[in-house]
C-alpha cells in the first residue's frame, strides 16, 4: 500500500502595513490565539494568561526581526498618539 503525503496547509496571517504605501508584508506563520481563548485561559488562571500573550507576542516578534530586517521606514506612527 502506498501512502499518500498529503500536507494540510499551515494557516498564517498576512498583515499589510498601515499607513504606508509600502508593499512590504509581514507573514506569520500558525495560528495566533483569539480573544475568546485569551479570555478563557484568564479566567481560568492569570498566569495562564500571561503566559498565551506572552508566547503569541514573542513569535510576531521573530517574525517581524526574520522578515522586516532590511525595512526601513522614514517616520513612524503610533496610533492613540498626539
Amino acid at each position: 500500500m502506498s501512502q499518500n503525503n498529503i500536507s494540510t496547509p499551515v494557516p498564517a496571517y498576512t498583515i499589510a502595513i498601515l499607513g504606508t504605501k509600502s508593499p512590504h508584508t509581514l507573514t506569520i506563520p500558525g495560528r495566533l490565539p483569539g480573544l475568546n481563548e485569551y479570555t478563557e485561559a484568564c479566567r481560568t488562571n492569570a498566569h495562564k494568561g500571561n503566559k498565551m500573550k506572552r508566547e503569541a507576542q514573542e513569535a510576531v516578534m521573530w517574525q517581524i526581526m526574520a522578515q522586516m530586517r532590511r525595512v526601513r521606514f522614514a517616520s513612524c506612527y503610533l496610533f492613540g498618539r498626539t
